[in-house]
């Protein structure tokens, strides 16, 4: 019998292996060129090497302390699903993660920080346009692309501070992810697929919980210390742009319906409803709040622009359409 690896790893490639590291070691030049300090030089060669190796110690992390008694393997592939998904087959367990929905998060989280940061006129149209790339060729074609490789290289190249904070909400985000297809391995789940769903997002959540308490007791490794307090509501991020695309999608008149599974702004409710029972009563949430109510106000600036330029006829000058 054919394995699921195997089987997920014929019908669908990874981009990052196929791109050998090319692009993570021009983009670390590039910024090293900017005086940026973000990025550590020494872990190029391994991530050339093997370029999921941070993503299996992260998961190794988090079953340790969430003591999760499966090993799965993790996959990251292209499949153009831009979603994640938890397999069985006998004793064999994966979670594979699609590099669309990684590759889509990071951009969304970099683009709302840059502009949020940089206001000036030229940074503002090229987030902009980025935005326009990530609701319609990302999230309604589900493809990976950009409007202009240059554009994104200057996007992207923020204070040091502010690309460790979108990579540190795309963790915190990916570490709820995670933790919902954990729910789907290991629970045996006997209610109808859209209450399944918001189980596992519950379970996902105190996942993220569990390795924001772990970090701060310093539980978790240097390397991977991603789980700072102030991003607990970094699930809700990754779902305001599901929402934002929901809403992308209705505006040219592809509109979404969701029947066996919650909408975004109800999967957003669910998190907020948790603070009770499952946001500790130690986490100081001032910071967390402040921050999130910064990130959704500058995704509606851009959500209004989008709506703007559509009704000026401009979005197919961006898309090259």
């Amino acid at each position: 019998m054919t394995s699921i690896v195997n089987l997920m790893q014929t019908l669908y490639p990874s981009r990052e292996l196929i791109d050998g590291g090319d692009l993570a070691e021009h983009f670390i030049a590039l910024a090293e060129s900017s005086k940026i300090d973000a990025f550590d030089n020494t872990i190029l060669d391994r991530y050339k090497a093997e370029p999921q190796f941070l993503e299996r110690k992260m998961l190794k992390s988090i079953l340790s302390v969430c003591d999760i008694d499966i090993q799965p393997e993790l996959l990251n592939l292209y499949q153009q699903q831009m979603n994640a998904a938890g397999a069985s087959q006998g004793s064999e367990q994966v979670i594979m993660i699609d590099e669309l929905l990684s590759y889509s998060f990071i951009s969304f989280v970099m683009t709302v920080f840059s502009l949020n940061n940089d206001t000036s006129s030229a940074n503002f149209e090229r987030c902009v346009k980025n935005f326009v790339v990530l609701l319609d060729l990302q999230g309604r074609r589900k493809e990976i692309g950009t409007h202009s490789v240059d554009d994104l290289e200057k996007l992207m190249l923020m204070p040091s501070n502010l690309i460790h904070l979108s990579m540190d909400t795309y963790w915190t985000a990916w570490t709820f992810v995670i933790g919902h297809e954990l729910y789907h391995l290991t629970q045996h789940d006997d209610n109808d697929q859209m209450q399944e769903e918001l189980n596992a997002d519950r379970y996902g959540y105190q996942v993220l919980m569990k390795m924001i308490d772990a970090q701060r007791n310093g539980d978790i490794p240097d390397d991977l210390r991603a789980f700072y307090q102030e991003l607990y509501l970094s699930p809700v991020m990754l779902f305001e742009y599901f929402k934002a695309v929901d809403w992308y999608c209705g505006l040219i008149g592809h509109e979404r319906d969701y029947v066996d599974y919650p909408s975004p702004e109800r999967r957003q409710e669910q998190i907020f409803d948790l603070f009770e029972s499952e946001v500790p009563d130690w986490m100081d949430t001032e910071q967390g709040n402040e921050l999130l109510n910064t990130f959704l106000d500058t995704v509606e600036i851009l959500i209004e622009q989008v709506r703007i330029k559509y009704e000026m006829d401009k979005l197919d000058i961006i898309l090259g359409e």
